[in-house]
């Protein structure tokens, strides 16, 4: 792993034993990262889709999140017969998952946890605590990835654009 800062001496010293390992601490960068690129892209999807007024770019940057997924909806898979909103959606549930964790302990290491929403309707899988895993954080970049392709795809569908394979 190359690194762009002496982590010794400028990152790990001051936060002597409240870090995860390296390996751990890049796959959250590298989670939060790419959800961005896809956060982005879906924006400029949006953007090909034909949205005006409070739906150009700098509104919709400025929007939460969640409001992006009906436009996809409405404008993008409706229109294409794609499943992007749902997919951002949960992608968008993972990534608040790791945002909003929790620092913890286990087996002797620093890493985060989370928890299950609470929900009065299924209380059985409500509020269920776990540690965000390597192997999660994989599969959520790998799933990122995946999304970011598919709309590599939309966008030139919007643009009328013919894929040649």
């Amino acid at each position: 792993m190359d690194r762009h800062v002496s982590f010794d001496l400028e990152i790990a010293d001051r936060t002597e034993g409240i870090l995860p390992k390296d390996d751990y601490t890049y796959l959250l960068g590298a989670s939060l990262f790419v959800f961005e690129k896809v956060n982005t892209f879906v924006v400029e999807n949006l953007g090909h889709a034909g949205l005006t007024g409070e739906h150009d770019w700098y509104h919709l940057i400025d929007a939460g999140q969640r409001s992006y997924v009906c436009l996809i909806g409405e404008h993008i898979d409706r229109k294409l017969g794609t499943d992007i909103a749902g997919r951002f959606d949960r992608l968008l549930d993972e990534r608040n998952r790791i945002v909003h964790g929790f620092a913890a302990t286990y087996s002797c290491e620093q890493v985060l946890g989370t928890k299950t929403k609470h929900r009065k309707n299924d209380l059985a899988n409500s509020d269920k605590q776990h540690i965000i895993t390597r192997e999660e954080m994989k599969k959520f970049i790998a799933d990122c990835m995946d999304l970011n392709i598919r709309l590599d795809d939309v966008r030139d569908r919007l643009l009328g654009r013919t894929r040649v394979s």
